[in-house]
């Protein structure tokens, strides 16, 4: 029974509280984002060169199936992340996701000497499935081992190695050619493998299952080694909130929609999911070069993938600190505002370009406009509403509504990845952009009038809030 009390041993010498051991989990956990980003960018450099390629020859069509069927694997994968949370746990859902990565990048790497579509198709699909367990799996777990103060910072640091991934991606594709492409963008799921040897399961999971004694060790040196009573307050709001989903015996969809809390946090992300893909973004990242082939940039179309992927990665950096000071609506809207204006700049560029007036004078502003996007994307949409995921969903619907939210997510993004080349040949690319634009506007206006502000806010406090209930003023402290 989760009531029972939880016998406590204090050692003899006290260890200091101390952050090292959260790092490490969060970083162990998140690693695999790197590889992901490779996977989501991989199209970039290499569809090009498998156009003509001396193995096989890749026409629009099949490169539109290549760039889309990742996104439509990650649909089917956040949908198994949910029954792998809830069955095997956080830790062995990630070391699962890992395998799949894996996998994936020995079925592209196998697709060369065989001279096959097929099993590039399937690779980029194994790849998606992998991708949406990761987007579903790591932002939960690490806001349920994140202390209160560092949750948003921790939970901002997966947009670090995705962008690390986008920029290997666009660094070395144009150089290290299909085959060693592949080996750079595999390298660290090994060093993940190795990571997750020492890194803890969820408190959260282990109460759940009962396992009371496990889930004080792993909360203990998750705060740093610290003797069990300065965990228990912690472990009382987890035991708290478990045994609400207990007695609930909730977890359903329909638990999902008829819950006033539940409904509103489904809305909130659901709708960040719609304006986070319909901003453009797997657009961008999926067919960067391809883009940049048809301005009339000095710069080379590879050359300026790796601007945006340079760009990228450095704002990455800085977002886990923006994130703390700022918390998440307020960059959620600066995001939103700033993707407006470049989006609609690349759509006036393209314009411009597709009815044949002149753009001498504009060559600077396809890459300008791009990298103001990624800046402000990365500093938002990209990160926060991954976070946002992890942390709206209370626990008794946690794992159906983080995978359910995660489908919905993937499905747009294949949707829009497979279907931008057909919308630019048919309406023009600036149509596309323009669209992108004034999705971004309603962002705006969907992050201000629905989004709730919980900076500052445990995870019950934001579930009061979504019932309507004020929380303390104190809790609410920045």
């Amino acid at each position: 029974m989760l009531e029972k009390s939880i016998p406590i041993s204090i050692p003899e010498k006290v260890v200091k509280p101390g952050l090292v051991n959260l790092y490490f989990a969060a970083f162990a956990v998140t690693l695999p984002f790197f590889s992901v980003g490779c996977c989501l960018s991989w199209t970039s450099p290499t569809l090009p060169a498998l156009s003509d390629a001396d193995w096989i020859k890749v026409d629009d069509e099949q490169g539109s199936w290549i760039g889309s069927l990742l996104m439509l694997g990650a649909t089917l994968g956040a949908f198994l992340s949910g029954q792998l949370l809830d069955s095997v746990g956080r830790k062995r859902t990630l070391l699962v996701d890992v395998l799949l990565l894996v996998l994936s990048w020995a079925c592209l790497a196998l697709a060369r000497p065989l001279r096959s579509l097929e099993i590039i198709y399937l690779g980029r699909f194994i790849s998606g499935i992998g991708t949406g367990v990761a987007f579903a799996a790591i932002p939960l777990y690490v806001s349920e081992i994140s202390d209160l103060n560092l949750r948003s910072a921790l939970a901002s640091m997966s947009e670090v190695f995705l962008a690390g991934g986008y920029l290997v991606e666009y660094c070395s594709g144009p150089f290290l050619g299909y085959s060693g492409l592949i080996l750079v963008s595999s390298l660290m799921l090994f060093v993940s493998l190795v990571l997750f040897t020492r890194t803890p399961e969820s408190p959260h999971f282990l109460v759940a299952k009962g396992r009371l004694e496990e889930a004080v060790t792993e909360l203990c040196w998750l705060r740093g080694n610290v003797p069990p009573q300065l965990v228990e307050d912690e472990l009382k709001e987890i035991e708290m909130s478990m045994i609400v989903k207990r007695e609930n015996n909730s977890g359903s969809l329909s638990d999902l929609v008829m819950d006033k809390a539940n409904l509103r946090a489904l809305l909130v992300c659901c709708g960040l999911s719609f304006f986070q893909q319909f901003s453009g973004i797997n657009v961008m990242l999926a067919y960067a070069e391809p883009i940049f082939m048809k301005t009339s940039s000095s710069l080379s179309p590879a050359g300026s993938a790796v601007i945006i992927g340079t760009v990228q990665f450095l704002t990455a950096c800085c977002t886990p600190i923006v994130v703390n000071r700022f918390g998440f609506k307020r960059l959620l809207m600066g995001s939103a505002i700033v993707m407006t204006l470049a989006q609609g700049a690349l759509g006036l560029y393209f314009y411009r370009d597709e009815h044949h007036l002149d753009v001498s004078e504009l060559g600077w502003l396809p890459v300008s406009s791009a990298t103001l996007y990624i800046v402000s994307y990365c500093l938002g949409f990209g990160p926060l509403v991954w976070a946002v995921m992890g942390e709206m969903y209370s626990p008794s619907i946690k794992e159906i509504g983080t995978s359910t939210s995660t489908c919905f997510n993937w499905f747009l993004a294949f949707l829009i990845t497979k279907f931008f080349t057909n919308i630019s040949s048919f309406l023009g690319s600036y149509a596309a952009f323009w669209l992108f634009s004034c999705c971004c506007i309603f962002a705006f206006l969907f992050t201000f009038f629905v989004l709730p502000d919980t900076q500052g806010l445990s995870l019950k406090e934001i579930q009061d809030l979504l019932n309507g209930h004020k929380p303390n003023s104190n809790s609410n402290a920045s």
